[in-house]
């Protein structure tokens, strides 16, 4: 039989015979043995990963830091903090006095007790202590010494929130001595050391408020007894004595006390003599304080004397201390410890770091890998 005669191989079961038109939804099996392509990770997908890692890494560095840091704080002082010789995310105590007229509570939402963060004396505001909620949560440290998590101010959650309430005006307490010194050399203002030890400074426009005695009155208070059983027999026995004028009456009159206004050179010590030498010792004289305020720039200076605005006038030696509304602003550098933060409280935060640094340097290599293949390798073919 010839080489044209030989009969065609018969055509394998389920293959269609060679030539045969093959049906449009047919099923090609050599195709289907094909090994599918690995999968492969872009060039902007690694890359955004990479990025993500990094980000979040440094978002967790301070926390990372913190976490490394030896269980038992080291105890540091307020100088070293306030020259910025202890590195902020330690873990610290220092032995200090709290200003805590200047405390400013911070919290992040209503109905949170946040934070109360006071300064400490002696820092010039570099310092700054941050206890957690009310009173009760975190008790005054009666030995001074307070540990915790040193800040730079500026990083805490709740810095907007101090900034913003010491913005506004708070008294801040001034010895006599030095507003006389200050407002005689200058009506425009100046800068005075707190009796806290801080420093503030004055504008012409600055409020100074002083609270004084009043030398020429006094408030009388009798207690009723079976002696005086009533405010007209109390009446007929201060007018006896000389203690008030005939015809006085009493500006407050309760069952168990009565209450006279005196006025007069001297008032206190004088009234206490008469009641002293009339037996009368169910009295007692307590002073009366007035309360003078005004602009730097309105008061008066002088060398006996301090003069406001309406003819009131204080003698230098009766002001023992000053008030002046002014704002309080922090130092740029300024540190705060956070009480009571301690480094085994963010024992997750390494294994955290770490899975973040794994998957980093992971999408890292396929960013390299995606690189040489989809631009390195095509353009040095072409």
């Amino acid at each position: 039989m010839s080489e044209a005669e030989t009969p065609a191989a018969p055509a394998t079961p389920g293959r269609p015979e060679p030539g045969a038109p093959v049906p449009r939804d047919a099923i090609d099996g050599d195709l289907v043995r094909l090994r599918r392509p690995r999968p492969q990770i872009g060039a902007v997908t690694a890359l955004a990963i990479v990025i993500l890692c990094g980000y979040l890494a440094m978002r967790l560095d301070d926390d990372r830091r913190f976490a490394g840091e030896p269980g038992e704080p080291r105890t540091v002082t307020v100088e070293q903090v306030a020259s910025g010789a202890v590195a902020p995310e330690s873990h610290v105590a220092v032995v200090s006095r709290l200003e805590h007229a200047a405390a400013v509570r911070a919290s992040q939402s209503k109905g949170v007790p946040g934070h109360r963060v006071v300064p400490v004396v002696g820092s010039g505001d570099l310092l700054w202590v941050a206890l957690f909620g009310d009173a009760r949560d975190a008790p005054p440290a009666l030995d001074g010494r307070y540990a915790g998590r040193l800040k730079r101010l500026s990083d805490v959650p709740f810095a907007d929130a101090i900034h913003s309430a010491l913005q506004k005006s708070r008294p801040r307490f001034v010895t006599g001595d030095e507003l006389r010194r200050a407002r005689t050399a200058s009506a425009d203002g100046g800068t005075l050391p707190t009796v806290a030890g801080s420093k503030l400074t004055a504008a012409a426009d600055t409020e100074v408020e002083i609270e004084v005695a009043d030398p020429s009155a006094a408030s009388l208070v009798a207690s009723t007894n079976e002696r005086f059983p009533d405010a007209a027999a109390w009446t007929a026995a201060l007018v006896q004595a000389g203690v008030v004028p005939a015809g006085a009456a009493p500006t407050t009159s309760e069952p168990d006390v009565v209450v006279w206004q005196l006025r007069g050179p001297d008032a206190v010590a004088d009234a206490t003599r008469k009641l002293e030498a009339a037996g009368l010792w169910a009295a007692r004289v307590e002073p009366v304080t007035a309360r003078h305020r005004a602009a730097w720039r309105d008061l008066v200076p002088s060398e006996t004397g301090l003069a406001f605005p309406g003819g009131a006038s204080l003698p230098w030696s009766a002001i023992d201390v000053a008030a002046l509304w002014v704002p309080r602003p922090v130092p740029a550098n300024a540190m705060v410890l956070v009480v009571g933060e301690t480094p085994d409280q963010y024992w997750m935060v390494l294994p955290i770091y770490g899975a973040f640094a794994v998957f980093g340097l992971l999408f890292g290599w396929a960013l390299l890998r995606a690189v040489r293949r989809d631009i390195l390798v095509p353009r040095a073919a072409r």
